[in-house]
């Protein structure tokens, strides 16, 4: 992450030779736009991590990440101490392009601090990562910012419009940040419309005439798919649905871009020749009102996935043909709560990504240049040209000054992961 392709991973010599590149990030801060990121994931997680970490691995978030995989043979302990490594948190508190991000929103707080005891799992707020060399870095960051604030709850965030800061660092989970639909009063955290609101009309108001960029991204889907559960991967696409709306409802489309696109797909498929009105969430049944069945005669569900853990669900009653495998099917007219878990053809204890193309939507300036189908990298050309910095700041159609005579408001990539 942060080099070209001759980078090698998890081969710390390869960096001698590799190129790093620059990112979105560095060419909007190099043109002087305020700048920020957003997401429900953690701050060192791929997405937001690409923005301005070099390294590696993806996964090394802290430390502990690299004493992992020194045990599982993948690096040595050698290397380690030859090349010095950064994890990628720490490299977002030390590097330039770290310190200089106006607002950063989202989780892992765990990675920032000392901690003795080490759990994780999907769904609690418990992390295996933390600090081994004792630092704090949340107190570190607060050094680098003395005009910043930090803060850690929704009632913090909803009141950054109240005050006169020059920064803003928001942890609101030790790993991720809570599930949209369990978001409530009493825990006072932060749904991703939230985060994504406030740190649009903070950049809004700290910009001048130059602008800003802004990454947000709603990767609680990509957690839920993993976990084979499908209906809450719905239900956090409606959260970043929403999170979308309300930063068009905030932006001047005449002079600011809004780009919406993913990284990647799921296994998840949609099966069967499911009438219009059928609930997605529930099993097939026809146009007629005819329940469709499986050569054993039970229902299947509309959603499934290639792979992942709900395979596990099947029981083997003797050997034999498919015949002998015990599905546990769901009734006709019942549907699937948040934490149903969706069949899988194979048997894994995260589902997978999926090989499909994804798609990418576009309104504001240049929008028109987001068409048809593209390599990845184009996109980065879009936001390029749209906002005359980086690469294409020299184009005909740019200022001699940084910005652009069109994004003089800003530019905002949402990431649905």
């Amino acid at each position: 992450m942060g080099y070209d392709n001759t980078i090698d991973y998890m081969k710390l010599d390869s960096v001698e030779s590799a190129t790093e590149v620059t990112t979105i990030l560095d060419w909007a801060q190099a043109a002087g736009k305020r700048t920020g990121f957003v997401t429900n994931t953690r701050m060192g997680h791929a997405t937001p991590g690409a923005l301005y970490a070099k390294t590696v691995s993806r996964f090394w978030e802290c430390e502990n990440d690299w004493k992992k995989d020194i045990e599982d043979g993948l690096v040595t302990e050698e290397d380690i101490k030859n090349f010095k490594p950064k994890d990628i948190t720490l490299q977002l508190v030390e590097s330039e392009a770290g310190k200089n991000i106006d607002i950063m929103l989202g989780g892992g707080r765990a990675a920032w601090q000392p901690r003795e005891e080490l759990r994780w799992d999907y769904d609690s707020d418990e992390w295996n990562c933390s600090r081994w060399d004792g630092r704090n870095l949340i107190n570190e960051w607060q050094g680098n910012h003395t005009g910043g604030i930090y803060i850690e709850n929704r009632t913090e965030l909803m009141d950054l419009e109240n005050q006169d800061v020059d920064s803003v660092l928001g942890i609101f989970a030790n790993t991720y940040v809570t599930w949209d639909d369990l978001v409530n009063d009493t825990n006072d955290k932060p749904r991703l419309v939230d985060m994504a609101t406030q740190a649009v009309k903070f950049l809004q108001k700290k910009s001048d005439s130059e602008g800003y960029f802004l990454m947000v991204e709603g990767g609680k889907i990509d957690q839920a798919h993993h976990n084979g559960k499908a209906v809450r991967a719905l239900s956090e696409t409606l959260a970043f649905d929403k999170a979308v709306e309300e930063v068009l409802n905030l932006v001047n489309l005449t002079d600011t871009l809004v780009i919406v696109t993913a990284d990647h797909a799921h296994t998840m498929s949609i099966g069967g020749y499911t009438g219009r009105e059928v609930d997605i969430t529930g099993v097939v049944m026809r146009p007629d009102g005819t329940v469709d069945l499986g050569e054993d005669d039970k229902t299947f569900t509309v959603l499934s996935y290639g792979n992942g853990p709900g395979f596990s669900q099947f029981n083997a009653t003797g050997e034999g043909d498919f015949t002998f495998i015990a599905r546990h099917p769901m009734e006709v007219g019942a549907t699937a709560n948040l934490a149903y878990l969706q069949a899988s053809a194979a048997p894994l204890s995260s589902e997978t990504h999926g090989g499909d193309d994804v798609g990418i939507w576009a309104a504001g300036p240049m929008a028109h240049l987001v068409h048809g189908v593209h390599e990845q990298s184009y996109v980065a050309h879009v936001m390029s040209y749209a906002a005359c910095i980086g690469p294409h700041k020299e184009k005909a159609r740019c200022p001699q000054t940084s910005g652009s005579q069109v994004l003089r408001g800003g530019l905002v990539l949402a990431m649905v992961l």
